[in-house]
C-alpha cells in the first residue's frame, strides 16, 4: 500500500475484481485508481473530528470496489452487460454505504472518531487529583 491508499493492489484483486481482468492493465494504473477511489472515501470521511486514525475492512473493500469499477469503466467495459452488472452494483452499494456514513459517524468500529464539533482538534487531557495542591504554597489552607 503507498501512502495515500486505503487499500493494496493484493486487495484490489481480492475485493474489486479478478487479477486476470486487470492483466493488460498497467500496475501504475491500477495504483493511481486505488489512490482516486482513496481519495473519493476520504470525501465521505471529511467531516471526522478527530481525523481517522485507523480504517477498518470496510473502507478497504469500499476502496477497491470503487478502484475495479474505474479500471474496468477506463477500459470500456459495458456496464449493463449481463456479465459486467456486479461490477457496476457492487460500486453503486459502496457508494451508497458510504454516503450512509454521514461524515463517518455512523462508521462502527473505527478508531479515531469523535463526536465533537469540526472546529479546531485539540488533544483530550486528564490529569489526577491536586494532590493537596488546593491549599496554597507551602501547604498552608488558601482560603
Amino acid at each position: 500500500m503507498t501512502v495515500g491508499s486505503y487499500a493494496t493492489l493484493a486487495q484490489l484483486y481480492a475485493l474489486g475484481v479478478n487479477a486476470e481482468a486487470l492483466a493488460h492493465v498497467a500496475k501504475a494504473d491500477q495504483q493511481e485508481a486505488l489512490e482516486a477511489a482513496s481519495r473519493l472515501v476520504d470525501t465521505y470521511l471529511w467531516k471526522l473530528n478527530p481525523p481517522l486514525a485507523v480504517f477498518t475492512g470496510e473502507i478497504t473493500e469500499a476502496a477497491a470496489v470503487i478502484a475495479a469499477y474505474t479500471i474496468m469503466s477506463s477500459r470500456g467495459f459495458d456496464p449493463e452487460h449481463n456479465d459486467s452488472k456486479n461490477i457496476r452494483l457492487r460500486y453503486l452499494d459502496k457508494i451508497r454505504w458510504l454516503e450512509s456514513l454521514d461524515g463517518g459517524a455512523k462508521l462502527p468500529g473505527a478508531v479515531g472518531q469523535g463526536s465533537g464539533s469540526a472546529g479546531m482538534l485539540r488533544p483530550k487531557v486528564s490529569a489526577a487529583p491536586l494532590r493537596g495542591w488546593d491549599r496554597g504554597w507551602r501547604g498552608r489552607r488558601t482560603s
